[in-house]
């Protein structure tokens, strides 16, 4: 990306690196999945870690799921002197069934907690009377996700779907 500072005129470039491991481990109708990652921009860094279980049941009809992930980023902005580290939280539950063999249905939940005083993006401001202010935001915030879904498989390469996701934010 490539873009011009108001203040400097001066181009800026950016990159970014990103670094991740994954494993899975199976065992008969056990799935646990492990992953660490970690990212490096020049004004944000992020690291990862997360772990999944899947468990199929009723002779593969039906899997549940559960899944945890802990994030933590430390925000610097270009051109400013500010640091600020934030704290993810993230659960997941899901099930999926089997209802016949052309329908499935699925149902998740997610939540999400974030922890930091730099939750908003600190690269937005106004202009207020000549001054500028950058928008605030609330140092935590909480958010729930819950989704449905209904599949119906018509044909091997065709599947209909409804789906419907509800999310809510504090």
């Amino acid at each position: 990306n490539s873009f011009e500072t108001a203040a400097s005129a001066k181009p800026y470039r950016e990159t970014q690196e990103t670094l991740a491991l994954h494993g899975n481990y199976l065992r008969e109708a056990s799935l646990i999945k492990v992953s660490v990652s970690g990212s490096s921009k020049p004004d944000y860094e992020a690291t990862r870690l997360s772990l999944d279980m899947f468990q199929e049941g009723d002779s593969g009809l039906n899997t549940v799921s559960m899944g945890y992930s802990r994030g933590w980023d430390t925000l610097e902005p270009y051109g400013s002197d500010l640091r600020e580290d934030i704290d993810h939280h993230n659960v997941r539950f899901g099930l999926a069934q089997v209802l016949s063999r052309r329908w499935t249905s699925q149902f998740n939940y997610e939540f999400s907690s974030d922890a930091g005083g730099a939750l908003g993006n600190p690269y937005i401001s106004a202009l207020l009377n000549g001054a500028p202010i950058i928008a605030t935001y609330p140092s935590t915030r909480n958010s729930h996700a819950f989704s449905v879904a209904l599949l119906q498989y018509i044909n091997r390469q065709t599947v209909a779907t409804v789906h419907y996701r509800y999310f809510m934010d504090d």
